[in-house]
């Protein structure tokens, strides 16, 4: 076990999955105007460091730069060999009774800072 600070790291750095499949009209949603329309999101937290933010720099710069690229990212520059984010923070509203929610307790009515973390298209995808 990791020191008292960290013990609670498993229950606070869950990821979020947004999926619009289910929603009425099953709408998409682009993360970017250059962005292929997705009808499934997750979003990814690091609570213990910042490597999600480092991770999604890295996979942008690496789509933007490198030289290879296949067939279809020459017909279509929306098409990507690496997976998109955006940084986002995320918010949770108690709207049931008082409880524990990750790491923290909210009374009823209560909004707080869940996380920081990455939006990101996903191989779930359809």
């Amino acid at each position: 076990m990791q020191g008292t600070s960290s013990t609670a790291y498993a229950r606070s750095s869950l990821n979020l999955d947004i999926d619009f499949k289910k929603c009425a009209g099953k709408p998409k949603y682009k993360l970017s105007s250059n962005s292929i329309p997705v009808n499934y999101l997750n979003v990814k937290v690091n609570v213990a460091s910042s490597e999600n933010a480092n991770n999604i720099c890295a996979v942008d710069w690496y789509n933007s730069h490198q030289p290879f690229l296949i067939e279809a990212r020459q017909a279509n520059s929306a098409i990507r060999d690496t997976m998109e984010g955006k940084p986002c923070a995320v918010f949770i509203k108690n709207t049931g009774p008082d409880s524990w929610f990750s790491s923290q307790y909210l009374k009823s009515g209560d909004t707080t800072l869940y996380a920081m973390g990455d939006l990101c298209n996903s191989k779930k995808n359809t």
